[in-house]
């Protein structure tokens, strides 16, 4: 039968030529394979290996390594049939691979590309075998072992908007020794993506949800509601709704304040004079929504170094020792909107504050309860967006031996040990307790940092309060992984 580089068992009714092959990982052909050649991979264009493994019909397209929100630290998991990362097996070479995750999911960033031979992926009956984690099914990377000679690549994409650039390189050596008996490979990889932000595309440049926290921030009156006389001497006769709107009063760049509106009512958007680039389109104007999008990273940029290296020696028949050695170090990054600030995570405010606008001043004061702090959201993008760095280390070192035992039965013992590193450094974060302190401060906040803090409109913020109010925050998750295994297989009749 002639062998298709994607290849299934197939049915009289399928087109597609395909084979069902054996493989160490179920021993026959009793399941369902999918079983793609590395050739596949190669001339689809896909600088990594997640992104091909998305278009296959087994797989849930889920968090790559370019996605951003919702991002996954820049690794790279599979997803079958949408049961969730954490309900399949990847394994290499039939041996589970290196777990990046509390949940001991496998990156797949961490597999060398150039050293895929195959890839075999079962989406039925793995459960039984291998337990909760292959419940969706099971992927298997099969690695080339008797590579000989040297190979290099070099792979260059970019974007039909010339964006987007993608290089990939790699070397690869391998050979024999011991009369044969014996062979070595390595390889190395390099690959470098750049960055791509939302804007940089008109289908993801414009939000299409709405949010009530603004770069100039708002005020929310609740139940203490300005007089509607007093919202009309500012806005004009029934423009504006007592409360300013579903998102309240929002403040222009220049501390002015603008009415949001009510959505699905006659009362839209009055007075707001902040730039054309902060407006959500879809909702304007009916009511005012602040566009977030443009400041969101598209695809996340990446630089990875990858090593491999394994050693196989047939001693005899019954006994074959190998070693193995995974290495992969990475970085991508994170970046969302600026940090919002709302509702039970926004600030009180006292009517005591000196940066309170005239207009302000007069809404507070035509309120039931003049005297009362008032809510203020805040978008802060003085401080920039919300980032990410990440860096990985992840490695793993496999030794074992297979070999013939009686009659058709053989045996597979080997002993792993790996360990992932992350660091992760979170930039763009708010202090709220120092955010506050600020605010309640009867001179602005002037006595604790240079020029206090004005957060009504896009005053200036000095570096000095920029300093006090953010949060630079750092995590480390360190896993470990120890397997100790041996199978045997063979009839029993």
């Amino acid at each position: 039968m002639a062998r298709s580089k994607i290849s299934c068992p197939t049915t009289a009714k399928q087109r597609h030529a395909a084979v069902c092959r054996p493989s160490i990982w179920t021993g026959c052909c009793a399941r369902s394979i999918l079983t793609v050649a590395a050739e596949a991979i190669v001339e689809s264009g896909y600088t990594t290996v997640d992104q091909f493994m998305n278009t296959l019909p087994q797989v849930t397209p889920s968090s790559s390594s370019q996605s951003n929100n919702p991002s996954n630290n820049g690794r790279s998991v599979i997803d079958l049939r949408g049961l969730g990362s954490n309900r399949n097996l990847v394994l290499i070479d039939g041996r589970r691979g290196m777990g990046s995750t509390s949940g001991g999911v496998v990156d797949i960033n961490t597999i060398p590309s150039a050293l895929i031979e195959r890839v075999e992926v079962i989406t039925g009956g793995a459960g039984a075998t291998y337990g909760a984690d292959a419940v969706a099914g099971v992927v298997n990377f099969i690695m080339k072992k008797d590579f000989e000679g040297v190979a290099i690549s070099s792979q260059y994409r970019l974007t039909e908007q010339e964006d987007g650039q993608e290089w990939s390189s790699d070397i690869t050596l391998g050979g024999k020794f011991a009369d044969g008996r014996g062979s070595a490979v390595f390889s190395a990889g390099y690959f470098k993506r750049d960055d791509m932000y939302k804007d940089a595309r008109t289908f993801s440049a414009q939000a299409s949800s709405a949010t009530a926290t603004f770069p100039g921030g708002s005020y929310t009156a609740g139940a203490n509601v300005p007089s509607q006389a007093a919202v009309d001497a500012i806005f004009g006769p029934g423009k504006c709704a007592p409360n300013g709107g579903s998102a309240g009063f929002g403040f222009n760049p220049d501390g002015t304040l603008f009415c949001t509106g009510v959505g699905g009512s006659p009362l839209d958007v009055v007075n707001y004079k902040g730039p054309d680039t902060d407006i959500a389109k879809a909702f304007f104007p009916d009511f005012f929504s602040y566009n977030f999008e443009p400041a969101n990273i598209l695809v996340l940029p990446m630089e990875r170094w990858n090593a491999y290296a394994r050693l196989g020696l047939e001693v005899s028949d019954s006994f074959k020792p190998y070693a193995q050695f995974m290495y992969t170090n990475y970085n991508a990054l994170q970046e969302l909107a600026p940090t919002p600030a709302g509702g039970s995570t926004g600030f009180t405010v006292p009517v005591t504050n000196p940066f309170i606008t005239a207009p302000l001043k007069a809404l507070l004061a035509a309120r039931p309860n003049p005297t009362a702090a008032f809510d203020l959201a805040k978008r802060f993008n003085a401080l920039g967006g919300r980032t990410g760095f990440n860096t990985h280390d992840v490695w793993q070192l496999t030794s074992g031996a297979t070999g013939d035992l009686v009659g058709s039965w053989t045996y597979d013992a080997y002993a792993s040990y790996g360990r992932s590193v992350l660091n992760e450094i979170q930039g763009g974060n708010v202090r709220r307790d120092r955010t506050q302190a600020l605010l309640n401060a009867a001179d602005g906040g002037r006595s604790l940092c240079s020029g206090g803090l004005n957060l009504f409109g896009s005053a200036e913020i000095s570096q000095a309060c920029r300093d006090y109010i953010s949060l630079e925050a750092k995590n480390l998750t360190v896993i470990e992984q120890s397997i100790l295994e041996a199978t045997a297989t063979g009839d029993l009749a």
